[in-house]
Protein backbone atom coordinates (compact mmCIF):
# COMPACT_ATOMS: atom_id res chain seq x y z
CA UNK A 1 0.00 0.00 0.00
CA UNK A 2 1.00 4.19 -0.61
CA UNK A 3 1.81 5.64 1.95
CA UNK A 4 2.65 9.54 2.51
CA UNK A 5 2.25 12.61 4.67
CA UNK A 6 3.17 15.98 4.82
CA UNK A 7 2.50 19.12 6.89
CA UNK A 8 0.91 22.07 5.74
CA UNK A 9 0.89 25.24 8.06
CA UNK A 10 -2.96 26.34 9.45
CA UNK A 11 -2.16 29.59 7.98
CA UNK A 12 -2.30 28.65 4.19
CA UNK A 13 -5.89 27.42 4.76
CA UNK A 14 -7.20 30.54 7.03
CA UNK A 15 -5.05 33.45 7.84
CA UNK A 16 -6.15 33.18 11.27
CA UNK A 17 -4.38 30.34 12.67
CA UNK A 18 -1.54 28.95 14.00
CA UNK A 19 0.06 25.62 14.09
CA UNK A 20 0.16 22.69 11.64
CA UNK A 21 -2.38 20.37 9.64
CA UNK A 22 -0.91 16.61 9.05
CA UNK A 23 -1.95 15.60 5.73
CA UNK A 24 -2.29 11.92 4.50
CA UNK A 25 -2.64 9.96 1.73
CA UNK A 26 -2.69 6.37 2.18
CA UNK A 27 -3.87 3.81 -0.69
CA UNK A 28 -5.49 7.02 -2.14
CA UNK A 29 -7.12 7.93 0.27
CA UNK A 30 -6.73 11.39 1.42
CA UNK A 31 -7.20 12.38 5.03
CA UNK A 32 -6.28 15.87 7.19
CA UNK A 33 -5.67 16.17 10.66
CA UNK A 34 -6.08 19.99 11.60
CA UNK A 35 -6.24 19.35 15.31
CA UNK A 36 -3.78 21.45 16.33
CA UNK A 37 -4.72 24.45 14.28
CA UNK A 38 -5.46 27.32 17.01
CA UNK A 39 -6.44 30.68 17.04
CA UNK A 40 -3.61 32.83 16.47
CA UNK A 41 -2.68 35.09 18.94
CA UNK A 42 -1.48 39.12 18.74
CA UNK A 43 2.04 40.08 19.95
CA UNK A 44 3.48 43.01 20.97
CA UNK A 45 5.29 43.15 18.15
CA UNK A 46 2.56 43.40 16.02
CA UNK A 47 1.40 46.72 14.14
CA UNK A 48 0.13 49.19 16.11
CA UNK A 49 -3.54 50.30 15.48
CA UNK A 50 -3.97 54.68 14.80
CA UNK A 51 -6.64 55.38 17.45
CA UNK A 52 -8.61 58.55 18.22
CA UNK A 53 -8.52 60.25 21.74
CA UNK A 54 -10.98 62.55 22.68
CA UNK A 55 -15.39 63.30 22.12
CA UNK A 56 -13.75 65.75 18.35
CA UNK A 57 -11.35 62.76 17.58
CA UNK A 58 -8.70 65.25 16.56
CA UNK A 59 -5.81 63.62 18.78
CA UNK A 60 -4.74 60.01 16.85
CA UNK A 61 -2.32 57.64 18.86
CA UNK A 62 -0.87 54.84 17.64
CA UNK A 63 -1.24 52.01 20.30
CA UNK A 64 0.35 48.78 20.26
CA UNK A 65 -0.85 45.66 21.64
CA UNK A 66 0.68 45.67 25.22
CA UNK A 67 2.04 42.31 25.18
CA UNK A 68 1.04 38.73 24.03
CA UNK A 69 -2.41 38.22 23.76
CA UNK A 70 -4.60 35.18 23.05
CA UNK A 71 -7.38 35.43 20.36
CA UNK A 72 -10.58 36.17 22.15
CA UNK A 73 -9.35 37.90 25.13
CA UNK A 74 -8.97 41.62 25.82
CA UNK A 75 -7.82 44.39 27.90
CA UNK A 76 -8.18 47.79 29.26
CA UNK A 77 -5.78 50.57 28.59
CA UNK A 78 -5.69 53.80 30.35
CA UNK A 79 -5.62 56.50 27.87
CA UNK A 80 -3.24 58.79 29.63
CA UNK A 81 -0.30 56.24 28.86
CA UNK A 82 -0.65 57.01 25.10
CA UNK A 83 -1.03 60.76 25.98
CA UNK A 84 -1.33 62.62 29.20
CA UNK A 85 -3.77 65.01 28.33
CA UNK A 86 -6.75 62.34 28.08
CA UNK A 87 -8.09 60.35 30.69
CA UNK A 88 -10.39 57.00 30.93
CA UNK A 89 -9.85 53.51 29.47
CA UNK A 90 -9.91 52.10 26.15
CA UNK A 91 -10.36 48.42 25.38
CA UNK A 92 -7.58 46.17 23.01
CA UNK A 93 -8.88 43.03 21.91
CA UNK A 94 -7.25 40.55 19.94
CA UNK A 95 -8.84 38.09 17.62
CA UNK A 96 -7.77 35.77 15.07
CA UNK A 97 -5.00 37.44 14.92
CA UNK A 98 -5.84 40.74 14.28
CA UNK A 99 -5.23 43.31 16.96
CA UNK A 100 -8.20 46.01 17.46
CA UNK A 101 -8.82 49.20 19.65
CA UNK A 102 -12.80 50.70 20.93
CA UNK A 103 -11.84 54.12 22.42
Amino acid sequence: AHEASETVACSTVSTGYQGDIEVTCNAGTLAADASACLPKGCAASDPAEKVSLGSDGTTTEDVAPPGAMASGTTRQLECSAYNADFTGTMVAGCSFGVFTVDG
